[in-house]
């Protein structure tokens, strides 16, 4: 090569070279450096914060950008300025590669103290949508199938100390009137078993989850071959405030489709007890939360469960299949029925079936079909909630069968009985 052409593609590499040392040292110093990150943000959040119609804050951003990214807070409100998201540190992870063909894919999505107020305003009016989504008047444009969004899948997930709260319409039945319907106003108001509250013009009950350490596997959010949400949940610690239950190292899988979210093949333990079954809770429609909870207890410790009721004792335990439905002509009261239940407390044994209703002005007990192997006097006192008249002491043998209803009206349908009086000696 002649002396001259060999300068000449010296020259053109040399500056070939320079432009892109200059081009990767701009980015690593726009992307590695505070400064820059914040470069970027003050161009990007404004784009984010026009995208949706609530309120939006960002805190710090660090990462390299190009493969992870972290956010030392993020908080999402509605347009009124109510809080709908919160949350410490977010760590996500990431193949840009993948948002060159389209598609969202996390390959792992870490948050910390995430504090999640879902508000149903009714009419399938959401809090989420006021501050994610915006309305749009007219028909909706086609949308081109492969379009950017079109799939979303996070490979694993992680919520530490995550808070959930849901607010949902309360109202009274419509039976009630006058006095009943302000006295039955009142209980509901001020019972501790439950938290029934005033928001703005109206009533809502409200839900609360905390504590909660989340574990997730693959979550399917969005594709276009599928239809709903698929969410494999490999373990979750979390305290439900009312019914109190904490959930340990639960597992299963969950589906959300419309206003419908199954949990399947779920396994878990409370603190005493372990269980396993299925669920599926369906929301909208202006209607409360409706459930069909089917719980097959191996375990179940008395103390887990007395909540139910202050008649129930706080000691022993058994087994039961547990289902929890609410009553279809209240659905404001919840129904826990026992069936092939087998319990120890209190120096007794009882077997059979009978059903909760918790939520109304007293508890009611209904569907009784219970033997007595025996069932002591100890445990008959506990559920009479008082001491008897008269010192019995002794143990009680048979069966009773009864419609039930409400404590204060209970009706027994057929009873057999006989009394070993301790008392008595012999």
């Amino acid at each position: 090569m002649a002396p001259r052409r060999r300068t000449v593609v010296l020259a053109t590499a040399a500056v070939l070279l320079g432009i892109v040392a200059l081009g990767v040292s701009t980015v690593a110093v726009i992307t590695q450096t505070d400064r820059g990150r914040a470069f970027i943000m003050r161009a990007v959040v404004p784009t984010l914060r026009t995208a949706v119609p609530g309120k939006l804050y960002v805190g710090r951003v660090g990462g390299t950008l190009f493969t992870d990214i972290t956010i030392d807070s993020l908080e999402i409100r509605e347009p009124n300025g109510r809080p709908f998201l919160n949350t410490g540190r977010i760590r996500v992870t990431y193949d840009p590669r993948d948002l060159l063909d389209r598609r969202i894919v996390i390959k792992s999505l870490e948050i910390m103290k995430p504090v999640i107020e879902m508000v149903d305003y009714g009419a399938d009016d959401w809090n989420w949508k006021r501050a994610l989504l915006r309305r749009r008047g007219g028909p909706k444009a086609p949308r081109t199938r492969g379009a950017f969004g079109d799939y979303v899948v996070i490979d694993t997930t992680v919520l530490r100390e995550a808070t959930l709260v849901v607010r949902q319409p309360w109202t009274l039945s419509d039976t009630l009137k006058g006095a009943k319907r302000d006295s039955a106003l009142n209980y509901n108001l001020t019972r501790l078993d439950g938290e029934v509250r005033r928001d703005d013009n109206r009533f809502v009950r409200v839900w609360r989850f905390v504590r909660g350490d989340l574990a997730l596997g693959r979550a399917r959010i969005a594709d276009p071959d599928t239809a709903g949400v698929q969410i494999a949940l490999r373990k979750l610690d979390v305290v439900w405030v009312y019914p109190p239950f904490w959930f340990q190292n639960m597992h299963g899988t969950v589906r959300q489709l419309g206003d419908s979210l199954w949990i399947d093949n779920a396994d878990f333990r409370l603190a005493n007890s372990h269980g396993r079954g299925n669920a599926k809770m369906v929301w909208g429609s202006k209607l409360p939360m409706r459930y069909d909870i089917r719980i097959q207890g191996d375990t179940v410790a008395m103390a887990d469960v007395a909540w139910i009721d202050e008649s129930l004792p706080r000691t022993g335990g058994g087994s039961t299949e547990l289902t929890i439905r609410n009553d279809p002509k209240n659905l404001s009261v919840m129904e826990y029925a026992l069936r092939k239940m087998d319990a120890r407390s209190m120096r007794s044994r009882i077997t059979g079936d009978m059903t909760f209703g918790v939520g109304g002005e007293v508890l009611r007990i209904t569907d009784v079909a219970l033997d007595l192997k025996p069932a002591h006097t100890d445990l008959l006192r506990q559920f009479n909630g008082e001491p008897f008249p008269y010192d019995w002491q002794g143990n009680l043998t048979g069966r009773i069968e009864a419609r039930g209803g409400p404590v204060t009206r209970f009706q027994i349908d057929a009873a057999t009985f006989a009394f070993d009086d301790a008392h008595v000696p012999g």
